[in-house]
């Protein structure tokens, strides 16, 4: 049953609205602004809220959009017993309000309305899922795959996506599935450079300058794969720009600090950065020593959010030794996984998952693998994401 939160300082028009709806819906009811965000917090979400615009200490306008922030997804109308054209004008620019409503209103009038906002309320939460899910899920599979060719880049794409996410939490972005997305995928055009260009690059070795320019470019490509999939637009520029300074993304790009574009691609710079340090063998909390040498490469918003980094890889003792039919996907390798004649597999730092243990058990049954094999247990990712949540709490 849809639910529906009503707020009105009017206790008798709550209790008929109770009465009158919850044949149809699941109705909850606050008297006041404040009791509303409560209710919201402690028992949404909500389908759709609805409030009464004339309330003392917080009107509906302001209370619509207090829940806008805490609960974008919920259908919000608001109710009024005067024709206020200043007041709708207010509540549309500021509240983002579907319907306003004019007290009384018949009860034929209220259901046709609620109905009006549960299908919208589907609507938003169908294409949510769309992209947070089916086109998340469809992309990663690609990713994964072209993993398989090259495990070099699929490993460093693994780790910047667990950075990417520690930071999204520690900082309490929201949308954090495109920021998660656009690292997972952001190393893709690697797969168009040499092998042993790439294996220079990654661990810091000289290169020339023509395999210098190569790899330059390589965000460029992976840009033009994905701008052809709708709704990946902003994604792609996250990944198109992710090599880009605060400077150059403020100026040159002529982006704001606080759009998600820009914000997108310094992420996958402070992951790339970060990770670079610790392959040359700083502890965690050494590399965000060197990020903030370096914080005028980035905006203010990701100078806050270094300290979460300190918790990555923070424990290196806790591992297991297990051979390919012990894998379970949600463990992490913790070192370069080899063939039998020294092809490279999986590189350290990758996330194990269906394929990959899939393609192991494959060429366990033929070339052979180097077996047994290292790996981070999944009690020790999840503790990761817990001494996230911790810092994030305590601002380590």
């Amino acid at each position: 049953m849809a639910r529906v939160l009503f707020v009105d300082d009017e206790l008798n028009v709550l209790r008929g609205l109770e009465r009158n709806l919850r044949k149809r819906f699941e109705v909850s009811t606050a008297s006041s602004g404040e009791e509303g965000l409560r209710t919201l917090d402690e028992q949404g979400p909500f389908a759709v809220v609805v409030s009464d615009f004339r309330m003392p200490k917080m009107n509906g306008v302001q209370f619509l959009t207090k829940v806008r922030e805490r609960s974008p997804n919920s259908v919000r109308m608001l109710l009024t017993g005067q024709a206020d054209m200043s007041a709708t004008v207010d509540a549309i620019n500021h509240s983002e309000i579907f319907r306003f409503l004019n007290k009384p209103l018949r009860h034929s009038d209220l259901v046709s309305t609620l109905e009006a906002a549960l299908e919208q309320y589907r609507l938003i939460t169908a294409e949510k899922q769309l992209l947070e899910e089916t086109l998340t899920c469809s992309v990663e599979a690609m990713s994964e795959v072209l993993g398989l060719v090259n495990p070099l880049a699929f490993s460093k794409a693994s780790r910047l996506k667990r950075y990417v996410g520690t930071l999204v939490r520690g900082l309490g972005l929201p949308s954090g599935w495109e920021y998660e997305l656009a690292a997972t995928v952001s190393q893709i055009g690697c797969v168009a450079l040499p092998q042993p260009t790439l294996e220079k690059i990654l661990a810091g070795q000289q290169v020339n300058p023509m395999e210098e320019e190569m790899f330059r470019r390589h965000p460029e490509v992976c840009q033009g794969l994905l701008e052809g999939i709708p709704r990946l637009e902003g994604v792609a520029r996250m990944v198109g720009l992710q090599q880009h300074n605060a400077e150059e993304l403020l100026e040159k790009q002529g982006l704001d600090a606080e759009d998600p574009v820009a914000i997108g691609a310094q992420l996958i710079r402070v992951g790339l950065a970060f990770d670079q340090f610790l392959v040359q063998g700083k502890s965690p909390q050494q590399a965000v020593q060197e990020l903030e040498a370096d914080r005028e490469a980035y905006l203010p918003l990701m100078q806050r959010g270094f300290s979460f980094l300190q918790v990555i890889e923070a424990e290196t003792a806790t591992t297991q030794v297990l051979p390919v039919a012990g894998l379970m996907a949600g463990m992490i390798f913790d070192e370069d996984v080899l063939a039998l004649n020294g092809l490279l597999l999986v590189a350290k730092g990758q996330d194990v998952t269906r394929v990959v243990i899939s393609r192991l058990q494959n060429f366990a049954q033929g070339v052979g693998v180097q077996e047994p094999i290292r790996v981070l247990g999944v009690e020790r990712a999840a503790r990761r994401e817990d001494d996230a949540e911790l810092a994030t709490t305590t601002g380590a």
